[in-house]
């Protein structure tokens, strides 16, 4: 019983886990989006070098936050 509650806590953690790298990568690609409609070359040119550098680090983050909790086996 204890182990099918682990398995089940295990896999919705990795579920979430999943879901904040996809929203990580969507709010990275929000100021790409933005950069793709201003008129402003400069801002532009920003916000598209900020939005690979801002998804790619969420994603990293939460990898390795999930990384330690995994690890860590208090389920």
């Amino acid at each position: 019983m204890l182990l099918k509650a682990s398995e089940r806590a295990r896999f919705w953690y990795a579920v979430r886990l999943a879901l904040v790298c996809v929203a990580g990568c969507g709010t990275g690609a929000v100021p790409m989006a933005w950069a793709v409609h201003t008129t402003n070359l400069d801002a532009a040119r920003l916000a598209w070098a900020i939005g690979p550098v801002l998804g790619t680090s969420i994603v990293v983050i939460a990898l390795v936050v999930g990384l330690f909790r995994w690890t860590q086996d208090e389920w």
